[in-house]
């Protein structure tokens, strides 16, 4: 893919004044932000532009309106500067809303910003202008984005990946400057190549792995897989095994997993749309050996781990109406092992089981299937990427990252809805206006080139 690269164009950015997007969503509890992977890898670049004595200006947001997480960006700064080595400003009062720009402090901000400085601007959906439904060129006109193009800002990078399937302001309204993939964003783009790339090769065996409890977003990309065969299995874990035994009305289930599924809302359509148990049932239709259905699941009985096959589940009524699975089998794992080992690539998304459950003397009990499958996936032929904020909480909670894990995987992405559409075949806008950047300037800047 022809895009500028952030390493390629960092030599050229020393005293250029340069918007820098990243996301850094992070855990909100209590009324405090934690750490994060996001959050570490928005420092890194801040630092690497900063380290180029390039002047930075730093766009990124929390939430939406009306979720606990919607707050300012005073808490981010600081954790920001604790992981990285800049001085980072944070003015605070960043914006006026009334007029959906600048205010005059931030203003005075910029213009005074000096090579190797960076400023962290307020959250950026405080402005009612980000989320609006516009064009990237309709975007380019607006007042904040004009003001931009006054202060003379010379370059755009986005490095908010995980954003860049939202047409927002601060993801498609730069055009008038070249756009640039940021480290992290870089990494992304090239590990959906890759995959797509397989996509196309039918002596590639593939296998998606899915797991978690949130179902909505995996189905464009199981309807690909079912249509054009991108994915040779998909093994579920999680709901979507639960998913997967209602659409095939095994009694396996139970009450208890059903009840589930209910209380998420995956059995009744939803504003027009057929219910999640409607399009598995088609998928299954459309692509009847896709799934490998489970054959064991385990249990949570008189407080310890209790494994039980589906041919005993259905015999246990009484049981399964007061129990819900917790992770899947150690027969259903090695299975799952088994298929990971004889791919070529695997794209794990979700935990497959509760690996939040912990036992005071036994730890992460129902991480196991999860555990195993990531092993499979350190095979050396297996080109192994992780998706999803909630894997890349998962692989740190059971300290299966790092390079004293002894863990190795091709990729971890920091993104979950858009990555998920980039391997449906989607076009996210982020990525378009990188594309379209580099066709409008390739061969006018010191840093083009093809890639």
């Amino acid at each position: 893919m022809d895009i500028f690269k952030f390493q390629d164009a960092l030599p050229h950015l020393e005293g250029k004044l340069v918007a820098l997007r990243v996301d850094v969503n992070s855990p909100f509890t209590s009324g405090k932000f934690t750490a994060s992977a996001r959050l570490r890898a928005a420092a890194d670049t801040i630092d690497q532009l900063c380290e180029a004595d390039a002047r930075v200006i730093v766009m990124s947001h929390n939430a939406r309106d009306g979720e606990a997480a919607f707050v300012g960006n005073g808490q981010i700064a600081g954790l920001l500067r604790d992981m990285g080595n800049t001085d980072l400003i944070y003015p605070g009062n960043s914006f006026s809303r009334e007029k959906d720009r600048l205010s005059d402090e931030a203003v005075g901000w910029v213009t005074a910003v000096e090579p190797g400085q960076a400023i962290l601007l307020q959250n950026i959906r405080y402005l009612g202008g980000e989320t609006a439904k516009l064009s990237p060129s309709d975007h380019a006109n607006t007042p904040f984005v004009r003001q931009f193009m006054e202060l003379g800002l010379n370059a755009y990078v986005n490095d908010a990946y995980s954003a860049s399937h939202r047409g927002h302001r601060s993801i498609t309204g730069f055009a008038e400057v070249p756009n640039i993939a940021g480290p992290v964003a870089t990494r992304e783009i090239e590990a959906v190549s890759r995959l797509e790339t397989s996509f196309g090769d039918r002596s590639v065996r593939r296998v998606f792995v899915l797991g978690g409890m949130k179902l909505d977003d995996y189905f464009p990309l199981i309807y690909r897989a079912a249509r054009e065969g991108i994915a040779d299995n998909i093994l579920p874990g999680g709901m979507l095994a639960n998913l997967l035994l209602a659409a095939k009305e095994d009694r396996g289930l139970g009450e208890a997993g059903l009840a589930m599924l209910g209380k998420r809302g995956f059995l009744e359509s939803q504003e027009g749309e057929r219910s999640l148990l409607e399009q598995m049932k088609e998928v299954l239709t459309i692509a009847p050996e896709l799934f490998v259905t489970p054959v064991d699941f385990a249990y949570l009985v008189d407080g310890q781990r209790r494994e039980y096959t589906l041919a005993q589940l259905r015999r246990f009524g009484q049981f399964t109406r007061g129990n819900a699975q917790l992770d899947i089998g150690t027969k259903t794992a090695q299975q799952y092992a088994e298929i990971i080992r004889g791919s070529n690539a695997a794209f794990l998304k979700g935990p497959l089981g509760n690996v939040d459950h912990l036992d005071p003397k036994k730890g992460h009990i129902f991480s196991a299937g999860s555990r195993t499958a990531l092993e499979a996936m350190q095979d050396p032929k297996v080109y192994a990427v992780v998706g999803g904020g909630d894997s890349t909480a998962m692989l740190g909670r059971l300290k299966l990252k790092g390079a004293r894990s002894g863990y190795h995987l091709d990729h971890v992405s920091l993104a979950g809805g858009a990555l998920l559409l980039a391997l449906a075949g989607e076009k996210l806008a982020g990525v378009e206006a990188l594309k379209a950047s580099y066709q409008k300037y390739e061969g006018k800047l010191p840093f083009s080139r093809t890639t």
